[in-house]
């Protein structure tokens, strides 16, 4: 064992009994109202956003018939729209987590 993990087992008990009372309140005043006007709108915005540029792409890959320069460019947009709502769906489980983790409630957005 070395000296850090030593350290550290000593003073479990000390980070345990931590007042979580008071920070959680301060989280609570701070982080809440950031979460529901700032987070909440922004994220249903970009997911506003992935969800219409897949259907543009969905539409334009259906309508471009056997050109397939246009099939190429449709698909594109068909991929990132995927990829926006993957990484928008990745950031409200990341949110979810750091908001349960410092007892902040997330609301379904």
């Amino acid at each position: 064992m070395n000296f850090a993990s030593i350290v550290s087992l000593i003073l479990m008990p000390e980070i345990a009994h931590a007042d979580t009372a008071q920070a959680t309140a301060v989280t609570k005043t701070i982080l809440g109202p950031i979460m529901t006007y700032i987070l909440q709108p922004a994220y249903m915005l970009l997911v506003a956003l992935a969800v219409v540029v897949f259907i543009w792409g969905t539409a334009q890959f259906i309508l471009s018939g056997e050109d397939s320069e246009k099939r190429s460019e449709a698909q594109q947009h068909i991929l990132w729209g995927v990829i926006g709502l993957f990484i928008m769906f990745a950031v409200f489980g990341i949110v979810r987590f750091v908001g349960s983790t410092l007892g902040v409630d997330v609301p379904l957005f």
